[in-house]
């Protein structure tokens, strides 16, 4: 199977099929990850979660060279890729630096070997892709991400606030963080990360000091139907009942705190340290001050930066804490 991630972001895009798909083999060619399984509906589960993923495809043939590529293709059985009475079209997609040209012709007559398909360019049942990249990859397009990370863009959603987590983002965030059943968000501002993990089945709680910020959380909540407990109350104070936290630590002219933003992360890590959250994703501003805190904690966590503007870049830390 390959799936197609987004050259977004790669490393965090990487890290998140990792951490999804955690007990298969991956190798890349190009940003196309490349998973052995048996297992086609597990599979299929996982990639419907995925965040930075784009397509995905049953793999025909892989090899070095375009003509070794097309000899794979004669050799395979099309019946394990469609079904006589489909039609199907031929495309190709450069994921590399390769200026290979593909025959599609060629390809659609080598794909077609039992004769049985019918060639539709225009709507066709089956989709076979000829990707382009350190290696030719070719196989059935079989999946499209076409979750609607939009309508819940910040500037989307009922109750806005400048703060807001990217849902493609909070959503990677919370697929690596792992779950079991309970994802807490003890700074949850407008519910951006919280409705993200409702969506996909977790039970949520969200903590915010802030009672705007509670309401505008449920006012988002509800019009997805996500239910979930929001408590207007001091993260700092309030217990950790869940074993995951997901968090944007407020910070930044537009976040209302209840102390600097530097002495809020370090009393909230503590508080952290403290609890028996076993794993916590968070984000956070790069600067060094922060990652020294983080330290204390874990002095080795993966984390990744997003550049948001000349003044600030934000970082989010996977921390493993038992």
């Amino acid at each position: 199977m390959g799936i197609l991630l987004s050259k977004e972001h790669f490393a965090f895009s990487k890290y998140e099929l990792s951490t999804v798909f955690d007990n298969d083999e991956i190798e890349y060619t190009d940003n196309l990850a490349v998973i052995e399984t048996d297992d086609i509906s597990r599979f299929n589960e996982r990639l419907d979660i995925l965040s930075y993923a784009k397509e995905a495809y049953e793999l025909m043939a892989q090899a070095d060279d375009w003509d070794q590529m097309l000899r794979d293709v004669e050799e395979a059985d099309i019946t394990q890729f469609a079904f006589p009475d489909e039609t199907y079209k031929v495309d190709s997609l450069r994921i590399g630096n390769t200026h290979q040209a593909t025959d599609r012709g060629l390809l659609a007559g080598l794909t077609n070997t039992t004769g049985e398909l019918q060639v539709d360019v225009e709507n066709p049942d089956a989709l076979f892709v000829h990707l382009k990249g350190d290696k030719h990859s070719y196989g059935r397009k079989i999946w499209e991400n076409t979750e609607p990370f939009t309508n819940r863009r910040n500037d989307n959603l009922p109750a806005s606030h400048p703060t807001g987590m990217d849902p493609r983002r909070g959503r990677a965030m919370i697929n690596i963080a792992q779950a079991d059943e309970h994802i807490l968000d003890p700074f949850c501002g407008a519910g951006g990360l919280l409705l993200e993990a409702g969506l996909l089945g977790f039970k949520v709680t969200g903590i915010d000091h802030d009672s705007r910020m509670i309401e505008r959380a449920q006012t988002n909540l509800d019009a997805f139907d996500i239910d979930a407990e929001l408590i207007h109350g001091d993260a700092l104070d309030e217990p950790f009942d869940a074993d995951t936290v997901v968090t944007d630590v407020p910070y930044g002219r537009n976040s209302t705190t209840s102390k600097p933003a530097d002495e809020l992360f370090a009393s909230f890590l503590e508080r952290l340290g403290d609890s028996d959250v076993k794993r916590a994703v968070i984000c956070h501003p790069a600067e060094e001050s922060f990652s020294d805190l983080i330290s204390v904690l874990d002095d080795n966590p993966e984390s990744f930066d997003f550049y948001v503007n000349s003044n600030l870049t934000r970082r989010i830390t996977v921390l493993q804490l038992t």
